[in-house]
């Protein structure tokens, strides 16, 4: 059974964080942003429902096929891209080769750092290396930094936060380890953030 996140407050065996609803849906249902021109519901509000469906059945569980992953993050990137516009740039680079079905990872490990860095230019690779899953994204914003939320600019940081938490309870109980790293990029590759993780294949999410 799925035990909430009490936040400030270590995580105890046999518990694990409940991923948390992106700010995303908070921002788009506040008061005045739920109606279009005249009252009438925006053309997104179809995807913004079933978005929030989705969100809630993911967070209901702790991990979740690739597949279920990059369809929720899709779904997600294709209204924000509505709003942001044609100055936004998106690339997928997903290894045709993987079993999506058969992969599975903690929920919303790509969609979180993809909410922190989607007002800038974005780019989402998942490809295999050797016996595990590497997942990789990368925006063209000012670049990491650690101590401020100069980088992630959408968000108070508390999904990142979740994340984290869960990744180290589910590392406890195996050998293999996910890894996760926070970066700006090297110089000659420009401005920018790459998160970083990989996911051994034979990961065991069992509580």
């Amino acid at each position: 059974m799925v035990k909430p996140y009490r936040s400030g407050d270590e995580a105890e065996d046999g518990e694990y964080p409940q991923p948390c609803i992106p700010s995303f849906y908070i921002q788009r249902f506040e008061p005045g942003n739920q109606h279009g021109r005249g009252g009438k519901p925006p053309p997104q509000l179809s995807g913004l429902v079933e978005l929030l469906r989705s969100s809630l059945e993911i967070s209901e569980k702790l991990s979740i096929t690739l597949r279920e992953e990059l369809r929720f993050v899709r779904t997600y990137l294709n209204l924000q891209t509505q709003a942001l516009g044609p100055d936004f740039h998106l690339a997928w680079n997903i290894d045709p080769s993987l079993d999506t079905d058969a992969i599975y990872l903690p929920a919303m490990l790509i969609q979180i750092p993809v909410e922190n860095a989607v007002k800038h230019g974005l780019s989402v690779f998942v490809e295999r290396d050797g016996k595990g899953i590497h997942i990789r994204i990368e925006d063209n914003g000012p670049g990491y930094r650690p101590f401020t939320n100069a980088g992630h600019t959408n968000g108070t940081g508390m999904g990142t936060k979740v994340l984290y938490r869960t990744i180290l309870l589910l590392n406890r109980r195996n050998k293999e380890k996910i890894t996760y790293s926070v970066q700006s990029k090297e110089k000659g590759m420009g401005s920018g953030t790459i998160v970083s993780f990989f996911i051994p294949l034979d990961f065991n999410y069992a509580f």
